[in-house]
């Protein structure tokens, strides 16, 4: 049909204009890693009650929108990370500790391909766990890039015009510049600017006793003010990036672990963290705690109708108390929000069978 062509062309269009779509909350929970972080940020905002409703499948009214609200937080919490993992790669880490002392310390025991593969797998969880440092380092990394993308990128393609207008030849031109004796500069530079003269200009620098051409190699030369007062702000904007990143490593546990890991082992490790899905198969399945206690009245208290009430009760904070142990045991090392969750949750459900415990 012609109208549903026609609707289909206008709605392409203007998908085309949208941003990519951020991940559904399904997606987000089916994700192990991202699951933890969605974890981490609902206990960031202090919304563990409503993760606990998640998890039990039991959601209540204005935990649609609520829901929304953080998938939305989320999304763009994670938008954000990526750019950041973009400009960490092992060449970009490099010029960062080049131009900061600190973080060259760093980057010097375990070189710059094993600290890029420690930022980027850390990069998603700092952006949820320590928000206020993340954006500090993502603000210093845009205002990075915007200078590259602009005035850095405008003076070289004036620099690189120039070349190509007059036939100079770009990496001899930059060669030139970086000689630090201003005498052999300048002669250099001549040389770059005059070595591709043939007929006129050569007849022309001949009339005029060589002037021409050391009026163009001056010109040439006087760039190097100009580059070398970008070089300097790039510089800064390297050196503030290089500072925020010496500062989450040495104020964040888990990373310093990863450095030091690497450092020994040669691997990167992290502690394991407990996924929704990991979450929700041991809800479906857990420890029947009524079932237990028979059990172990049968075997260890089978004088129990003959124990005064106080002695009961004594027994079944006992049992209670060893039963709470256990389950910390059985998570002992599992981090993350969802594990802290379950615990919670596992706890609540033994204490709260203290009724059946008879």
């Amino acid at each position: 049909m012609i109208l549903e062509d026609y609707k289909k062309k206008i709605e392409d269009a203007e998908d085309a204009t949208k941003p990519a779509p951020q991940p559904t909350l399904k997606e987000v929970l089916a994700n192990k890693d991202k699951s933890v972080l969605f974890g981490d940020l609902l206990k960031r905002e202090g919304d563990t009650d409503l993760a606990e409703r998640v998890a039990k499948g039991e959601l209540k009214e204005d935990d649609i929108a609520a829901l929304e609200e953080k998938r939305g937080m989320f999304g763009k919490a994670m938008q954000e990370a990526e750019v950041v993992k973009s400009l960490t790669t092992p060449e970009a880490v490099k010029d960062f500790a080049r131009n900061n002392p600190e973080f060259e310390k760093i980057l010097n025991l375990v070189g710059p391909e094993s600290a890029s593969k420690i930022f980027q797998k850390k990069i998603e969880e700092i952006s949820i766990n320590d928000p206020d440092r993340f954006m500090d380092l993502s603000n210093r990394m845009k205002a990075m890039q915007s200078f590259k993308n602009g005035q850095f990128a405008d003076l070289n393609n004036e620099v690189r015009d120039l070349c190509l207008k007059r036939g100079i030849g770009e990496k001899r031109y930059a060669a030139a510049l970086a000689i630090e004796d201003p005498r052999e500069r300048m002669k250099a530079i001549h040389k770059v600017v005059t070595e591709n003269w043939s007929g006129w200009k050569k007849a022309a620098d001949f009339f005029t006793l060589g002037s021409w051409s050391r009026k163009r190699a001056r010109f040439m030369e006087m760039k190097k003010d100009d580059i070398d007062a970008t070089l300097v702000q790039l510089r800064l904007h390297q050196n503030n990036v290089g500072a925020m990143l010496a500062g989450t490593v040495d104020g964040n546990e888990e990373m310093r672990k990863m450095f030091a890991a690497e450092l020994t082992a040669g691997k990167i490790k992290g502690e394991p963290k407990l996924s929704f899905k990991d979450m929700k198969q041991e809800l479906e399945s857990p420890e029947n705690y009524t079932d237990l206690w028979t059990k172990h009245k049968k075997d260890k208290l089978k004088n129990w109708d003959t124990l005064s009430d106080d002695n009961k009760q004594k027994a079944v904070d006992k049992f209670i108390g060893e039963a709470i142990q256990k389950l910390l045991q059985k998570y002992k090392g599992k981090e993350g929000s969802w594990a802290q969750l379950m615990k919670i949750m596992m706890m609540a459900m033994i204490k709260g069978n203290r009724n059946k415990y008879n």
